[in-house]
């Protein structure tokens, strides 16, 4: 369309003010006099500061990076404008607080945290945040302080092995497994402390006796933690012998049921995405549970061979493919390659999300249980 008054035009461009940079650019190196909060909420929607040359070279490395690992379009959007309102206040020569990242997000719409997190810290531009014990780590001390002196004692000696500070140095183990054990065995302990004030006073037959009254994955859950608790604490010498050694308590696993292949062939007819294929052929033909497919590796897989390795109760199970799977193994590693060439997440399946998250997650449960649930398994 042609401007009828490009003279007007001219003009209007002409009074509109020139951008300046923003009086409130960090200085690198520049001592902090005291710490202050930044209230975002009062410039986010207010026009931008012009953008130095630091910040416009942090730009366009984002739009590569974001090239490159194929992002969705709709991250790259909010997490340029995220970054974009940062460092066209505070500029991009030195770091960013976490605390103004998540400021932003709380004030701007169409904005995200995670993701512009993970970029800032991958160039080091980040100041990331002192937090205090996580909410994992207070449950585990809270349980640990409910037990009674002796076997408390002993427990968080148990927490303090599993965290890597025992006498043997280990990598240590997250809050988040130590919570889920020490859940698990908390009632037993507080019976337990009911008859004795030592955990070298509990024996093989008490123990065995306990886990005969729980039944399924309370009783597995139950016997690893007990196994983890006193193998620690002979490990420092507390105890002499562990009586959890010899007891054997069977897994519970509920596998899928094989579909009928004309039902197979139905579902196929249904959907052209070769993850959802792929994923509806090792549930359905090979009876895989959703958790070990979410956790396939890509050195799981031996395709020359026509084969898949499965890890199961800490020993490894070989499944060989049939044709049909293995010809939908073959689409899904063209396709991935095809979406996500630079990659660095060695988990067999990806989502778009998983694929540019630098932590390497595996694909969600709910990614896994979509795909099932809408054919109705």
């Amino acid at each position: 369309m042609t401007d009828r008054n490009p003279g007007r035009t001219l003009a209007i461009a002409a009074a509109r003010p020139h951008r300046q940079t923003s009086p409130h650019l960090l200085i690198p190196d520049q001592l902090e006099l005291f710490s202050a909060v930044r209230h975002w909420g009062a410039v986010a929607r207010l026009p931008l500061p012009a953008l130095t040359p630091a910040a416009v070279d942090l730009l366009q490395r984002l739009k590569d990076e974001a090239q490159e690992r194929n992002w969705p379009q709709g991250t790259v959007y909010e997490v340029e404008r995220t970054l974009r309102l940062a460092v066209a206040w505070l500029g991009a020569d030195a770091p960013i607080r976490e605390a103004d990242i998540r400021a932003i997000c709380e004030h701007a719409p169409k904005t995200t945290v995670k993701r512009t997190l993970q970029f800032l810290r991958a160039h080091g531009r980040l100041i990331p945040e002192v937090t205090g014990p996580c909410a994992d780590e207070r449950a585990v001390r809270a349980a640990v302080h409910a037990l009674p002196n002796g076997i408390g004692d002993e427990v968080q000696r148990w927490v303090k092995v599993l965290r890597g500070q025992g006498s043997r140095r280990h990598q240590s183990l997250s809050w988040a497994t130590i919570r889920r054990y020490l859940t698990s065995m908390q009632p037993l302990l507080l019976d337990w402390s009911n008859q004795a004030g030592s955990l070298r006073e509990i024996t093989h037959e008490q123990i065995r006796s306990t886990l005969r009254t729980l039944r399924g994955h309370n009783a597995h859950r139950s016997a690893t933690a007990l196994r983890s608790l006193f193998r620690a604490l002979k490990q420092e010498k507390i105890i002499f012998a562990d009586p959890t050694k010899g007891i054997r308590v069977a897994d519970v696993v509920t596998l899928p049921r094989p579909l009928p292949s004309d039902q197979l062939r139905k579902l196929f007819t249904e959907t052209e995405e070769p993850l959802t294929r792929l994923v509806i052929a090792l549930t359905a033909v090979h009876a895989i549970t959703r958790h070990e497919i979410r956790h396939l590796r890509m050195e799981d897989l031996d395709l020359p061979r026509g084969r898949i390795t499965l890890r199961r109760d800490g020993r490894s199970h070989i499944r060989r493919l049939e044709p049909l799977t293995y010809k939908l193994m073959q689409t899904w590693l063209t396709e991935r390659a095809r979406r996500w060439p630079r990659t660095l997440n060695s988990h067999l399946l990806l989502t778009a999300r998983t694929a540019s998250d630098d932590r390497h997650p595996p694909i969600s449960t709910k990614a896994i249980s979509y795909r099932l649930q809408r054919f109705g398994r």
